[in-house]
């Protein structure tokens, strides 16, 4: 290491009060080779030792059995293996007591020097010794843990001075001051004191590289910086010491799949091939969810199966299995594979929740709107999930039963409807039963939303108000919300506003009363009230991502562009990780009317949405059109790729998502091929309208490249200051809008352009009908359900 250059894992080298004194650990094999090695050297010394006893005097015997057992490094028995003690006896290789007083002192200290010399020959098992802590190691640190923990409560800095006293007072062993120092790290961090925690964290690995936890936080410091690069050294420093930590290992290839280097990750795996499966199946799990997330299904497949052999008792495994089969569609083989998790374990209950959805499917796929095969599945549940998940049992029927007839139906035509909704009514009413006292107004808010799809609107009504009466009072905002959806429902506007006025005005109202009122008085036309409301609702829930997405929409609607880019700066600001707030940026770039209309710009938002908030639906789609525009001029779009990353992230919310979905049963794959069929349809209709802004954009950089500024930026100008150069251009330019009325004034035949009657607001929410507020008395029933109750679940 004499000559190798400098850096953060080359610690010798470091002029640091930190640094690291334990180099590179020696290779496992090669320190087990030389123990082995010298364990058959000192039995050969101890034989010809003892040979040459018989040809010496007594005196010359005891000076070379004392040296034989010094140089041999072996302890006098004093313990079996099992931890009984063993009888002492007289070995004529061990001196006794007054034959040790006639060494001299110079052979006394030379056997002291060899003795030390063995112990100090392997320092590497010393330091993994030190992790195996006694009872009064872990007592100790276990006081320092809560007097830390107090004094934090107070302030970083006693908290700090306090963990700075332990260290030198010798109140704690060595051993463990690492533990301390991994203390002080995380202070510093949680302070923003990055480099100070960067020093503390080499000091951990410097002190106890073989615990995996100075790794592990220190990758993560990195990574939550956004040195991905340093991070993933610093992965691999650790994996030298400390080489099947399982922790580590998972870390190290999540890392480098989320940097793209699936053969990295792949090599990282490939060190446990000659490891048995009993110590490494965690990692191997991972391996396979990682074969997974890249589409390698084959592989993923394979592994499962092998782990499901070796490691039968473990439920989470069965899951994931169930998982890769579901979404590729394979429902019966997804069927299979939680019958085999629930023969080996009949009381995991995540595996029979995933069976009743696989069997409502398939009752479903056969027209069967009684679902036999789920009831049968549900009873069978009972017999053997954990008496804690009963209730929940019966609320999966009863709400399985409710979208059969809803959903199927017809509630005026169809017999079977009413015998449905009476089945789901009996199973709500064993829920309620076997439900715990602190969740049964949930379950009151269930059953009413039952009711309201059954059309038995005063019903629903008592018992939404039986909820409100024995909610308690952290949940009471809810029972409010439904109660004012209720009211709209029926065309109660009035007193829907009164519910919700009542409701935002009790002391920490749920940001979900604010988002419900803005969106009431979008729904009736008042957007200025809107406006003001989610002005409101931001004073006081700052961080909220979809109330700063309503108010971006919302500027839209009023007409003012640069309005909608001061709300988005805002936003950005306030949540930069709000995969909602990203997604409204990507749609004001999408949207053709908009004076930046730009696929580029478009396509990082979307990017940074869909990593910020995978869970967030509206990402992918919009994600989805981009594709579309892309390739607009070629006849053909690949979305494979968005497919598998749609998959993985599997969304769960989304305005347009929800438009997109047929039921909570449907998997990330089957919501986005039916959204392709509805965005190409839409993109198609207004094919014309995209076409002129793509000429409208190029026009105006045409004309910034024949002023000569483009030159500039060739010159040197930064990305950020040439779109800044663009946005100004794009601005002053006449907007698609103002384009198309002066092409409908100049045409001599007086025939009124189609383009001209299509408002820019229908490009706002993703979908043309979305962006389309309609007052709730204009739609459907069914239309009305969705709308209100469709987006928001009450068990999540």
């Amino acid at each position: 290491m004499d000559g190798s250059q400098s850096n953060a894992f080359n610690p010798q080298q470091r002029q640091s009060p930190f640094a690291p004194t334990v180099g590179r650990p020696p290779s496992r094999g090669k320190n087990q080779r030389k123990n082995v090695s010298r364990k058959w050297s000192n039995k050969n010394q101890q034989k010809n030792t003892n040979a040459n006893i018989s040809n010496n005097d007594k005196g010359v015997q005891r000076v070379d059995s004392v040296s034989s057992v010094a140089s041999g490094g072996k302890k006098s028995s004093t313990s079996t293996k099992g931890g009984k003690k063993k009888h002492e006896t007289k070995d004529r290789s061990t001196p006794t007591q007054s034959e040790r007083s006639l060494n001299t002192p110079v052979e006394e200290i030379a056997d002291q020097t060899n003795a030390l010399h063995v112990e100090a020959e392997d320092p590497a098992d010393a330091k993994r010794a030190e992790l195996t802590e006694s009872p009064a190691t872990r007592s100790s640190f276990k006081d320092f843990y809560r007097r830390l923990r107090a004094e934090e409560r107070l302030s970083f800095k006693d908290a700090e001075k306090y963990a700075m006293s332990s260290l030198s007072d010798g109140s704690l062993p060595e051993s463990i001051h690492w533990r301390v120092f991994l203390e002080l790290a995380d202070l510093a961090k949680r302070s923003n004191r990055f480099e100070e925690a960067r020093n503390l964290y080499q000091q951990v690995y410097t002190l106890q590289p073989y615990a995996s936890q100075g790794w592990l936080e220190f990758s993560k410091l990195e990574e939550e910086c956004g040195n991905m690069n340093a991070c993933a050294k610093i992965l691999f420093a650790g994996l030298e010491y400390c080489e099947y930590s399982e922790n580590l290992l998972t870390r190290a290839i999540k890392h480098e799949e989320k940097r793209g280097n699936i053969s990295r990750a792949r090599e990282l795996l490939s060190r446990l091939k000659h490891v048995g499966i009993e110590k490494v199946w965690r990692t191997v799990l991972e391996g396979a969810m990682l074969e997974a997330r890249a589409g390698n299904d084959v592989m993923a497949r394979r592994v499962l199966k092998y782990l499901m052999h070796h490691v039968p008792w473990y439920g989470p495994l069965y899951l994931e299995a169930y998982k890769l089969e579901k979404d590729l569609g394979h429902s019966k083989e997804a069927l299979a594979v939680v019958e085999r998790g629930l023969d080996a374990i009949p009381r995991y209950g995540p595996l029979w929740f995933g069976a009743f959805r696989l069997c409502e499917e398939l009752d479903l796929e056969d027209h069967i709107y009684r679902l036999p095969q789920s009831m049968a599945m549900i009873d069978r549940a009972t017999l053997s999930i954990s008496k804690e998940l009963i209730w929940k049992v019966h609320l999966e029927a009863a709400q399985m039963l409710e979208r059969s007839s809803t959903e199927n139906l017809d509630s005026s035509t169809d017999p079977t409807f009413l015998q449905v909704m009476e089945m789901s009514r009996k199973r709500f009413a064993l829920t309620m039963i076997s439900c715990p006292p602190n969740l049964r107004w949930k379950v009151w808010l269930a059953a009413g939303r039952m009711e309201v799809a059954a059309g038995n609107s005063d019903i629903a009504r008592r018992l939404f108000l039986r909820a409100h009466r024995v909610v308690p009072d952290k949940g009471r905002a809810v029972a409010l919300l439904e109660c004012a959806r209720l009211e709209e429902f029926v065309g109660d506007v009035k007193l829907a506003n009164a519910i919700l006025c009542r409701s935002r005005n009790v002391g920490g109202s749920d940001w979900k009363v604010w988002l419900e009122s803005v969106m009431l008085a979008i729904r009736n036309g008042n957007y200025t009230k809107a406006i003001a409301l989610s002005q409101k609702a931001l004073r006081q829930h700052s961080g909220t991502g979809r109330l700063w997405a309503s108010l971006i929409q919302l500027r839209h609607l009023a007409d003012v562009e640069e309005a909608q880019f001061e709300s988005l700066a805002l936003a950005l600001n306030a949540v930069p990780k709000s995969g909602e707030v990203w997604c409204e940026g990507a749609r004001i770039h999408l949207n053709p009317f908009s004076h930046t209309f730009d696929l580029h710009r478009a396509n990082r938002h979307l990017y940074f949405a869909t990593k910020f908030t995978p869970q967030y639906g509206d990402g992918f789609l919009e994600t989805l059109r981009l594709l579309i525009l892309d390739q607009l001029f070629h006849g053909f779009f690949d979305i494979s790729r968005l497919e598998l990353r749609c998959a993985n992230a599997d969304p769960n919310y989304g305005p347009v998502w929800f438009h997109c979905r047929s039921g909570p049963t449907e998997t990330a794959r089957n919501v986005l091929a039916r959204a392709v069929n509805l965005i190409l349809d839409e993109v198609k209709i207004h094919a014309n309208l995209y076409i002129i802004a793509f000429i409208r954009r190029f026009a105006v950089i045409s004309r910034i490249t024949q002023t000569g500024e483009q030159r500039s930026k060739q010159e040197g100008r930064s990305t950020s200051s040439w779109e800044k150069l663009l946005d100004q251009e794009l601005l002053s330019a006449p907007s698609l809008k103002v384009i198309i009325e002066n092409g409908t004034k100049n045409t001599n035949i007086g025939v009124e352009l189609l383009e001209s009657s299509i408002p820019p607001s229908n490009f706002i929410a993703g979908i043309v009908e979305l962006s389309q507020h309609h007052p709730i008395q204009n739609l459907t029933l069914s239309e009305r359900r969705k709308v209100l109750f469709g987006a928001d679940s009450l068990f999540s």
